[in-house]
Parts: structure tokens; sequence; C-alpha cells
């Protein structure tokens, strides 16, 4: 009890600090970092030589401020993934309109024998059952598809 108490309790804070430090370089998110900050507060409170019962509370708010703040943080600078249309394996490939395919109807489109839903992009025309489409994206759970004509 004698290590916990007086002028040697900041060490443990930095001791704990490059714990979570090194806990944090080893993960991909935003973990441990969080332990750190409220050991830094911790820290900051020991250098001042206030009450470790103080201390153990800085930490704790500290860790749950950053708990708080941080999550947001990295999702602000991600790109929000576009799901509604996506490059398709099967793109550039020709196939016959089985059923009508418009931009707010699914039809089927037949690619070498094998069947596809399939719709057109929005404000594109109808493909007649029968006609010619190329594939030019993925979106929806389905194909996107053109006109040859209005391939591109």
């Amino acid at each position: 009890m004698l290590f916990l108490s007086g002028a040697s309790l900041w060490l443990l804070w930095a001791v704990v600090i490059v714990i979570f430090l090194v806990i944090e370089s080893m993960t991909v998110g935003l973990q441990a970092i969080w332990y750190a900050v409220g050991a830094l507060a911790a820290l900051i409170a020991a250098l001042f030589h206030l009450a470790p019962w103080i201390q153990l509370i800085l930490f704790l708010c500290g860790a749950v401020v950053q708990l708080l703040v941080t999550p947001p943080i990295p999702s602000h600078f991600m790109p929000t993934p576009d799901y509604t249309f996506r490059a398709s394996p099967l793109a550039g490939m020709t196939g016959k309109a089985e059923s009508e395919i418009g931009p707010e109807q699914s039809g089927s489109l037949n690619i070498a024998g094998k069947i596809f839903p399939a719709v057109t992009e929005e404000g594109a025309d109808v493909i007649p059952s029968g006609s010619d489409a190329v594939v030019i994206g993925f979106g929806h759970d389905c194909l996107v598809v053109a006109k040859p004509d209005a391939d591109k």
C-alpha cells in the first residue's frame, strides 16, 4: 500500500497510460485510448497531489467522456459507402430482356442462359421484353442495365 500513496502515484498512472497506448497500437479501432486519456487525467491529478479516490474518479470520468466523444470522430472522416450502385463483374455484358425492365420495376435479363433480376437507371427509358440490354453496374440487389445505344 506504500506504493499507492504519496508522490509515487503519478508513476502508476504513467505506466497505465503506456500500457493502454501499447494495447491501442495493437488494435484496429479506438478501444484502449479511452482509458489512456482517463489515466492522463488521473496523472495530472496525482501531480497536484490530489487524493487517490479523486484520481480514480477522474480516470473513470475521462474514460467515459472519451467513450462518448471518440466514436463519431473516425466515422466523420470515413467516406460513406454508396450501396445504391456499384460495379458488377457482369458489366459490359449484353443480354436479352426476358420481361420489361424499368427504373421502378425490376425485370429479368438473360445473359448466356442465366436469368438475373435487373432494373434501369433512374430516369432511363423502359427496356421492352425481347430487347437487348447492356449491364452497367449492380444496385438494389439486381443488375443495372441500359439500352445498348445508351451504353456509358
